[in-house]
């Protein structure tokens, strides 16, 4: 059992976050790495000037692998965070396996009990926003420290050793120095560990309290009491460098969130409830949560483990009291993040459940493994669904690199760059759980140097009037949204324009083309509408089903006409399209100015791939009101055949 219990948790974290160590840098790891850029040791524990925040447990440990590395590491702070989610995983069953042990209650189930609260920790649902993300790494830092507090606590009490309580005080002191919530951990060990301590019997009664909690847990309490002074001190980059308290109602809001955190293996009821009821939806996560909660007390109840159940739902309470108090509403509930560290007390909890539960059956040993199973199977899900949400968000991200590592003199345009995605189905109420790819206070260049390592000229802009619609996904646009006229200014001012494509699988980038600043001085290869725009070059190459082109358009004066461009077979047959405006539609011809020239480049992806692998693109002009094509000859003045020119393609 021993060496099931150590191997879960690695295992598990592996199989459900390894492709994470994929995923570039994005979101707030932007702003953490340019903060800590240039910083020494000293200055990240002295000042978190121009960072809203003061954790420099977590930046002291990306200075270390910087001078290691010499440069952040994706791959490799990825894996940090996997590491860190299974060390926590490790630690609450080695915590639960010596905590447990001492229930009379539970006898030989403690070591089963410390399996499930392991594996739930470890597959804890509101980690698939965390691990994801180097910069989550705060929240989990603050979970290992408050377990290893815990541990070190209990083997204090075991041995007297003073090195044991030095290390307890240790890991509650530093535990806000990762992340601000880390001042509740030494009253969440508190809540956890304290009634363990029996009183002698001629103690007086109003004394008991106190006398349960060992000098190391009030030494830690302690030093968490003093830290907000601290933060307060600390210079930052904050316009209100307060820790304000949130008005009654959004307490109330606050704590059914993070009931929904503690009651989590029963909240996925809400939504078919509410779809059914159409009651709101935070009375349905209390009506739930408190009805799991009357669940699981009477069974703990039933098998004599109610103490150690109130004991962990007290961990998780505490655990969330300084996101409730100080915390914005709108703030918490797109944070699933603040759930971890509670998540102990919830994993705790549960594992309780499970091993009162199974006792009540045939076989217990069995009873534990199929209830961890079921209890497993909704988070499993949804971990392995937002970890892919992830992947698909952050595509386009790599292929940036790639392009702007390969023109790095250029200046580059992003239309449409990727804000925000989300699925269209939510499994967890309250939780708004889309992956922030680009955040508003970010700029494209920001991402793509900080994973490229060189700054580069990229910017972004938002144009809605090419967008695509994914079916089941929702998004958000980075930039300023601009009009047909906007558009056209800005695309002259590039040498590539890129657009980001939406659908349901990775978001892609690709290339548009370019207005260029002078036109090719050859002859035309076609002619349209009485020479009003001419094709001045045409290039197109085939990998596997996809076409692609590259043309060199040039406008005498404005038009209304539009650009077909269509993929055949040999025979004629059509295979594929894409038709519209140069640029991937985002400059259509009536927005030239005389003489200008334009790269296009497009893609078609072909439906049929010819028997004979013949293939050939047929583009010309036609008219969008009527259908009729415009007229077409060649640069000696001949009609083209069916008004458009052939591009044989080899």
């Amino acid at each position: 059992m021993r060496w099931v219990r150590f191997a879960t948790p690695p295992l598990l974290a592996t199989a459900l976050y390894w492709p994470a160590l994929q995923l570039p840098f994005f979101w707030d790891d932007v702003g953490n790495f340019n903060f800590l850029a240039g910083k020494g040791l000293g200055e990240i524990w002295t000042s978190a000037a121009g960072f809203a925040y003061y954790r420099p447990l977590g930046f002291s440990i990306w200075w270390l692998a910087q001078r290691i590395s010499g440069a952040p590491h994706a791959v490799a702070l990825h894996a940090l965070n996997i590491f860190a989610l299974a060390g926590c995983g490790w630690l609450l069953g080695a915590l639960a396996m010596r905590w447990l042990g001492t229930a009379t209650q539970i006898g030989g189930q403690a070591g089963w009990a410390a399996l499930v609260a392991a594996a739930l920790l470890t597959a804890s649902p509101f980690a698939a926003l965390v691990v994801p993300l180097v910069a989550s790494l705060f929240h989990l830092l603050v979970t290992l420290l408050a377990l290893l507090g815990a541990l070190a606590l209990l083997e204090y009490r075991r041995s007297a050793h003073t090195v044991w309580a030095i290390a307890a005080v240790l890991c509650i002191g530093l535990a806000p120095f990762a992340h601000e919530s880390g001042v509740a951990v030494g009253l969440a060990l508190l809540c956890l560990l304290g009634w363990q301590r029996v009183p002698a019997k001629s103690a007086a009664s109003s004394r008991a309290w106190a006398q349960r909690a060992d000098p190391a847990l009030l030494a830690g309490i302690a030093a968490n009491a003093l830290f907000p002074l601290l933060w307060l001190m600390v210079p930052k980059m904050r316009a209100d460098n307060t820790l304000p308290l949130r008005p009654a109602g959004e307490l109330l809001r606050n704590a059914i969130f993070f009931l929904q955190g503690l009651t989590y293996p029963l909240q996925p009821f809400v939504l078919p409830l509410k779809a059914w009821s159409g009651w709101d939806e935070k009375l349905l996560v209390s009506i739930v949560g408190g009805a799991a909660l009357l669940l699981a007390g009477w069974l703990c109840a039933r098998a004599g483990t109610l103490r150690y159940a109130l004991a962990a739902a007290g961990f998780s309470a505490a655990a969330a009291l300084p996101s409730i108090i100080t915390l914005p509403e709108l703030y918490v509930v797109v944070s699933p993040r603040l759930l971890v560290f509670p998540a102990v007390g919830a994993a705790l909890l549960w594992a309780l459940t499970v091993a009162a539960l199974a006792q009540r059956m045939p076989w217990p040993r069995s009873a534990v493994l199929a209830l961890l199973a079921l209890l497993l199977f909704m988070p499993v899900r949804y971990v392995w669904s937002r970890v892919q949400l992830h992947v698909r968000a952050l595509a386009p991200v790599a292929q940036l690199v790639q392009a702007l590592r390969a023109a790095p003199g250029a200046r580059h345009l992003l239309v449409n760059p990727v804000m925000w995605l989300a699925l269209d189905r939510q499994i967890y109420p309250i939780v708004h759980d889309g992956v922030v790819v680009l955040p508003e206070y970010h700029s494209p260049a920001d991402l793509i140097a900080l994973n490229s390592g060189a700054p580069v000229q990229l910017d972004g802009v938002n144009f809605p009037l090419v967008a695509t619609e994914p079916l089941h996904h929702y998004y958000d646009v980075w930039g300023d949204e601009l009009s047909w006229e906007a558009m056209a200014e800005r695309v002259r001012q590039y040498d590539r324009v890129w657009l980001m494509l939406y659908g349901d699988g990775p978001l892609q980038v690709v290339e548009a083309g370019q207005v260029l600043k002078a036109a090719p001085r050859t002859a035309p290869l076609a002619m349209f509408g009485g020479g009003a725009v001419r094709l001045l070059s045409a290039q197109a190459v085939r990998s596997g089903s996809l076409l692609n082109l590259e043309l060199v358009w040039q406008a005498q004066q404005p038009a209304t006409a539009e650009i077909f461009v269509h993929g055949l077979d040999c025979a004629g047959k059509m295979l594929g399209q894409a038709d519209g405006a140069a640029l991937a539609r985002m400059f259509p011809l009536w927005l030239w100015q005389a003489g200008e020239a334009v790269r296009d480049v497009r893609q078609i992806q072909l439906a049929d791939a010819p028997d004979n692998g013949c293939t050939q693109i047929a583009v010309g002009l036609f008219d969008p009101a009527s259908g009729a094509r415009l007229p077409a000859v060649d640069a000696a003045g001949r009609a083209l055949a069916d008004d458009r020119y052939i591009i044989r393609v080899p």
